[in-house]
């Protein structure tokens, strides 16, 4: 595309970094994230029974490897103790049980028909085959009171791709302490490829 030059100067019209991934009718890019508060309470540590949160599953059936692009957490509600959240990562050939209540996984162009395989879940009780190992830190929670603008507007983490999901891989949020019950919305952005 030719960009026409006034005064000897061509504007950079840069359509965003995962503007490409997102753009065709045929994305790859996908997003989505919890509806509504979760009502469980986020479990503390790397746990193989996950509540509370939120899970990016690449399932052991997929044919395609699911590319980290963005997470983000928010809470709405003060919490009970301080912590660290994070991302953790796992992997198993063994797809996750218990109580799997499925989240909108959607595509970045509305417009498209593409049909996520990353697949994303929230509820109550999920087993994970193994237990997750910290990836990376996404940010800090304080114990204020989100009038006190305590981590009011969430905490996110650009990855850009580089944590990949192959088939049987999961991504989840995790804390470093108990969490408060009905605060937590998570989000995931990825690529498929």
């Amino acid at each position: 595309m030719q960009v026409a030059q006034q005064n000897g100067y061509a504007p950079n019209l840069s359509l965003g970094q995962y503007a490409n991934a997102a753009g065709g009718i045929s994305g790859q890019l996908f997003q989505g994230g919890n509806q509504a508060v979760v009502a469980t309470a986020f479990t503390a540590g790397v746990p193989t029974t996950y509540t509370g949160g939120l899970v990016l599953a690449n399932p052991p059936t997929s044919t395609v490897n699911v590319r980290i692009q963005q997470v983000k957490a928010a809470f709405i509600v003060a919490q009970t103790n301080a912590a660290v959240i994070g991302l953790g990562i796992g992997y198993s050939t063994t797809a996750l049980s218990g109580t799997l209540t499925a989240v909108p996984s959607l595509p970045g162009n509305p417009a498209s028909t593409a049909v996520a395989q990353g697949l994303l879940y929230s509820s109550a009780s999920i087993t994970l085959p193994a237990a997750p190992y910290l990836a990376r830190i996404v940010g800090a929670l304080d114990t204020g009171a989100i009038t006190t603008g305590v981590s009011n507007s969430g905490i996110a983490l650009d990855i850009q791709g580089s944590i990949i999901l192959p088939p049987g891989g999961y991504a989840v949020f995790l804390s470093s302490a108990a969490g408060t019950a009905s605060s937590f919305i998570g989000s995931f952005v990825w690529v498929e490829a």
